[in-house]
């Protein structure tokens, strides 16, 4: 997957993200570190119980769901499990709308986005975090970028926010192809003898 190259620009001047390999993977890791510690600092005296009570039945249905699906697609299915693939469906749906219609769940979920965004521009705005961050990803006049300008902030957001999809993606990409390239010496599946 090659993604289109982006140009970042700060008070007119032009920036781009050096190529992305295994060497700059790391560079990010301050960062990240610094938003988990501060969304755990912000976030550990809200009480998440009911969001997780309905997070927890929402991620068990979805996994059976796909583990239904999973043997749908191998053609192993017989009429009690396409029952019970329509339960399944029928409870996630109403799980679903409870936690949707659910004030008080979504209130403290909301609560908790606002403090996950929080910690993120908070991390990209430290600057002892997004100077060496910047001079390990970036090309261009690095000179040109001002520490003291409020908009650094908006800029390494939109810096950490693309490097970071990349590098996700990049990874995405490799698992990929590190999957196929063991599927390619499996043993293929035995055929069922036809009587």
């Amino acid at each position: 997957m090659s993604l289109p190259e982006k140009v970042f620009t700060f008070n007119g001047a032009e920036f781009r993200l050096k190529k992305i390999d295994l060497s700059l993977k790391g560079a990010i890791d301050p960062i990240k570190r610094e938003q988990a510690n501060l969304e755990f600092e912000y976030t550990k005296d809200i009480d998440k119980t009911k969001i997780r009570k309905y997070q927890r039945r929402i991620e068990e249905l979805s996994l059976a769901l796909s583990q239904m699906n999973e043997k749908k697609s191998s053609g192993k299915l017989n009429e009690k499990d396409t029952a019970y693939i329509d339960k399944l469906q029928n409870s996630f749906f109403e799980v679903n709308g409870q936690y949707e219609n659910d004030n008080e769940a979504q209130g403290i979920a909301e609560m908790i986005r606002y403090h996950k965004q929080e910690a993120y521009e908070k991390a990209c705005s430290n600057v002892e975090l997004i100077q060496p961050f910047f001079e390990t990803v970036l090309e261009g006049d690095l000179s040109k970028l001002d520490y003291t300008d409020i908009k650094i902030s908006l800029f390494a957001m939109q810096v950490v926010s693309d490097f970071f999809f990349i590098m996700s993606s990049n990874l995405s990409e490799s698992m990929n192809s590190k999957e196929n390239f063991i599927n390619q010496f499996s043993e293929p599946e035995a055929e069922s003898p036809v009587n």
